[in-house]
């Protein structure tokens, strides 16, 4: 994935090492435009646990390019008759992203969505939606910050946009900093 490779077996043994995983499985995925992405599932009686708990234990493990994009808890595996997980019933990004969409609120909300969509070719992103479990690392942060430098006249730093993760934590800044700037000019 991205020119380097990945051992899947080595994802799944970390994910399986984490208390309360009971079953998993990692997958190479492809979106609708080709791009292709890490997505990992697994099964917990555990009611705690939840994606970022994991993804926070699997950085401290694992280098950041075979951290999957997603983690996702699911009730059960569906199976083959050979007894197999059943590999093409699993959800895809976008099927996971729909259903957790909330849609813009505002004009900078809206064209903020519309910018990630082209930067990581995904079709529909939600205000709530992270940038990184989405796919984005620093190269589309850096080119992220530049079209925000363009469209709305805000300079966010590369490692900024990575800790604010939304759409809607992006769009807070860009009006606070609006605000502040308007208050400055006066």
């Amino acid at each position: 994935i991205k020119g380097r490779r990945i051992e899947l077996n080595e994802i799944q043994e970390c994910l399986s090492s984490f208390k309360g995983v009971d079953k998993c499985v990692v997958v190479v995925k492809e979106n609708s435009l080709g791009n292709k992405y890490l997505m990992a599932y697994y099964l917990t009686s555990n009611d705690e646990l939840d994606e970022d708990l994991i993804h926070d234990y699997l950085k401290t493990i694992l280098p950041d390019y075979m951290i999957p994009t997603r983690i996702i808890r699911l009730d059960k595996f569906n199976k083959l008759q050979s007894g197999k997980i059943d590999i093409q019933s699993l959800p895809n990004i976008e099927d996971v992203i729909r259903a957790d969409y909330v849609e813009p609120r505002n004009h900078i909300e809206t064209a903020l969505c519309e910018i990630w969509t082209k930067l990581l070719c995904i079709e529909r992103i939600g205000i709530n939606d992270s940038f990184i479990r989405l796919g984005g690392d620093s190269i589309q942060a850096s080119k992220l910050s530049a079209e925000l430098e363009d469209k709305f006249e805000v300079n966010v730093s590369v490692s900024e946009l990575l800790n604010l993760k939304t759409v809607s934590a992006i769009s807070d800044f860009i009006n606070k900093y609006q605000k502040d700037k308007l208050n400055k000019d006066e």
